[in-house]
């Protein structure tokens, strides 16, 4: 299994049949269990950072250096691209529930979306490069941390996200 440049990210398919890989030569590709490429997705215009499953296992989501989130289908079709951050778009997660993605990155910011590709909320408290984000399994509370060396914890419900949906 090799990309053109270097691996980024790296996620397996909810049945674990089938694993995504993100890689600095702006691709994500879709490989078997036995390492044969099944798929690869083209779409973005710079280095894709994160890649990730839903729930459900019928989407991936990718970010990239080009300030964007793409949403495919599991056949690789693009469906829709999320814009609203301002640089580098470092990691990316589905909400339990599949129905929501929270997205962090080097703008200092933590998004969340609806699959849709609606921006429902900013969340604002990093004083550095957002690095990681994590749902809780009940999709109540958000982890993120950042090279600013904290880690903060979201409650949800402040934000009242199934009214925005």
């Amino acid at each position: 299994m090799k990309h053109q440049d270097a691996v980024s990210s790296l996620s397996f398919h909810p049945k674990g049949d089938i694993i995504a890989s993100a890689s600095k030569d702006k691709t994500i590709k879709l490989w078997s269990n036995e390492g044969k490429e099944l798929i690869e997705l083209q779409g973005h215009d710079k280095p894709v950072w994160s890649v990730a499953w839903s729930p459900d296992g019928d989407y991936i989501v990718s970010g990239s250096g080009d300030n964007t989130i793409k949403l495919w289908s599991k056949e690789g079709k693009e469906l829709k691209t999320f814009k609203g951050h301002n640089n580098d778009i470092i990691n990316i997660a589905f909400s339990p529930d599949g129905e929501k993605l929270a997205s962090v990155s080097k703008d200092l910011t933590v998004r969340l979306w609806g699959k849709n590709g609606e921006e429902l909320q900013i969340l604002n408290g990093h004083h550095g490069r957002v690095t990681s984000v994590a749902w809780s399994p009940d999709g109540k509370t958000l982890a993120t941390a950042s090279d600013d060396k904290t880690v903060i914890l979201w409650n949800l419900a402040d934000f009242e996200l199934d009214k925005l949906m």
